[in-house]
């Protein structure tokens, strides 16, 4: 870094004085940058044919939810009743909203029911008490093929959760001569799908095609789910998809298997959209040398963004300022009462007490994953527009925290 580091002309340390530490900030043109990239590329090979909706379990703030559909997404992905009623009051319509909960409780099929979402059902258990709505549904399949940076976020094969194996095609069948409408399939293989994984992703697709067209019996077929998990560079050395490359290839598959029913294709990028607008700026409050490490100590923490304990996923961390220090080996922690509480393990850095760090692609699985252990507040929520910042989310208060206890 050849000079301080600013988010659209913004100083992280001006913006800490200002709103507090620690802090995240997601920079609003890098959200449009990533909607219009995405819509266009999959316009490019499917025209009117497919549509973009945001899995918004990636950042839940109404704020952010907004800006993608003044941007081009169509819709929204969600898993959880909540997610829902935030995405409506971001907007968007009942009928833009796949709910994809999975084992879903009696009153959770009755809410997505009442509000007019299109359910997304992924267990045959599930499917069959919707018989007593005769609803309308896509179903989600696992069709054996994974793909993640981690055994969590894989979301295929005999080892998730996730999904119908084709094993139960009779049921399905049962299941609709019963009054069930299947009106799309719908597969997810996992996040952070980069180049290296173009050929599985695109052989699990062409499964899902495959099923939808050889395997299954879909008279009301409307909607074809691929998923979404594209990732975006955390490191140096990662690639990227060529989205326009690989959608074109998709749109291939397409032709191939849907010759007379023409279903809408839908993706549901999170990740991508949003990870790379978001920073969490953490103020370094200690430095701590044993024998053989040098720890830097910051007011943030696992508690924030949890990705790299959880997955031992990495996040490049930058000091905001230049510094004329000599560059050492340092493992940056945060301040929950864990042994596991590292943001980053042997990165080089010029570091003092007192600076502000930047960890970088924070936008994604950040705020939205994190926390309160320790009884500690989570951070502000600060959105940079046209160079000025504005708060989207006040930071939480032990009143806040403290709301719901009853005190016997």
């Amino acid at each position: 870094m050849d000079s301080d580091f600013t988010i659209q002309n913004l100083i992280p340390k001006s913006l800490v004085q200002e709103f507090g530490s620690p802090l995240y900030v997601y920079d609003e043109e890098i959200i449009k940058r990533q909607c219009q990239t995405i819509t266009t590329a999959l316009k490019n090979s499917f025209d009117q044919g497919a549509k973009v909706l945001y899995a918004c379990k990636a950042n839940t703030n109404p704020n952010i939810l907004k800006i993608m559909r003044s941007n081009g997404v169509h819709g929204i992905d969600a898993v959880s009743p909540n997610e829902v009623e935030v995405a409506l009051q971001a907007g968007f319509l009942n009928n833009q909203i796949t709910y994809t909960a999975n084992y879903m409780t009696k009153e959770e099929i009755e809410y997505a029911i009442q509000k007019g979402v299109i359910l997304n059902v992924g267990e045959i258990d599930t499917l069959k008490k919707l018989i007593a709505y005769q609803a309308e549904v896509i179903i989600r399949l696992n069709l054996d093929i994974g793909i993640g940076h981690h055994n969590h976020v894989n979301t295929g094969g005999n080892d998730s959760k996730f999904g119908i194996n084709l094993m139960w095609k009779e049921q399905l069948s049962e299941i609709q001569k019963q009054g069930v409408k299947i009106i799309g399939l719908h597969q997810h293989m996992g996040s952070k799908i980069m180049k290296k994984d173009h050929d599985s992703y695109l052989l699990g697709i062409e499964k899902l095609f495959q099923a939808a067209t050889q395997e299954l019996e879909l008279p009301y077929l409307k909607y074809i789910d691929i998923g979404g998990g594209f990732g975006v560079k955390y490191q140096d050395y990662e690639e990227t998809s060529d989205l326009n490359l690989l959608f074109s290839e998709i749109k291939k598959l397409y032709d191939k298997y849907f010759i007379n029913v023409k279903p809408m294709l839908f993706i549901e990028p999170g990740r991508y959209l949003i990870a790379e607008s978001g920073y969490l700026l953490c103020t370094v409050q200690a430095i701590n040398t044993n024998k053989s490490r040098t720890f830097v100590g910051t007011d943030s923490g696992m508690h924030h963004l949890i990705r790299p304990a959880l997955y031992e996923s990495y996040h490049e961390i930058i000091n905001s300022e230049q510094k004329q220090v000599e560059p050492r080996i340092v493992t940056v922690c945060g301040n929950i009462c864990e042994s596991g509480d590292l943001l980053g393990v042997d990165r080089n850095l010029k570091v003092e007490v007192s600076d502000v760090l930047v960890i970088q692609n924070g936008g994604a699985y950040g705020f939205s994953m994190s926390s309160n252990y320790n009884l500690r507040e989570r951070p502000a929520e600060i959105l940079v527009r046209d160079s000025k910042p504005y708060i989207i989310r006040k930071r939480e208060t032990l009143d806040y925290l403290l709301a719901n206890v009853v005190i016997l």
